[in-house]
Formats: C-alpha cells, structure tokens, sequence
C-alpha cells in the first residue's frame, strides 16, 4: 500500500487528536470500562486499521483494545465467514443496491 494511502486523510487529523486526547489517561472514552460509546465510535474508526496512527499513538493503543475483545473478535469472524460464503454476484448486488 502506498505511503499516502496509509496516511490518515487531512480531515480526520483534528478528531483523531481530540480521541487520541480522550484516551491518554484511561482505557476507553468514558473511563475504565468499555461502553456502547466506544463500541460506536469504534467502528467508525476502524476503517482507519490500515491507516499509519503513529500521530497518534493512544487512539491506536484504544483501537487495538476496542477490536481485540472477545465480543470484537467474533463478530469479525461472523464477517469473513458470511463474506467467504457470500457468492461474489449477491455481493455485487448489493453493492450496487447500496450504491457502494
């Protein structure tokens, strides 16, 4: 993947430093325990897995921890599992059904 690809997009810079902020001194956003604010903002953020969070260093460190549950483990196994069993010509339906 290129270098530029990897680099988050010059919008995402400032939230990414307000998170990265937000998790310097506990575990997840709200404090110590994981909460469906985590889980919401994680998945958004979790596009970004390939992106280089080196700038950000505890938004990283939070991400790892958001998708290394347990809970987050299995759902991505659910993923691959229905994408690898999914024909590519439903997927494509789908896609542009949705306009993806």
């Amino acid at each position: 993947m290129p270098e530029s690809a990897r680099r988050p997009l010059k919008v995402l810079v400032a939230p990414f430093k307000v998170l990265d902020a937000a998790v310097t001194k506990q575990p997840y956003l709200l404090g110590s325990d994981f909460t469906v604010a985590d889980l919401n903002v994680a998945a958004v953020v979790s596009r970004a897995v390939d992106m280089d969070l080196a700038a950000v260093p505890n938004l990283k460190a939070w991400l790892e921890r958001c998708l290394d549950r347990p809970a987050a483990r299995a759902a991505l196994e659910l993923k691959i599992k229905a994408e690898n069993e999914t024909p590519p010509d439903v997927t494509r339906r789908i896609a542009r059904t949705n306009r993806l």
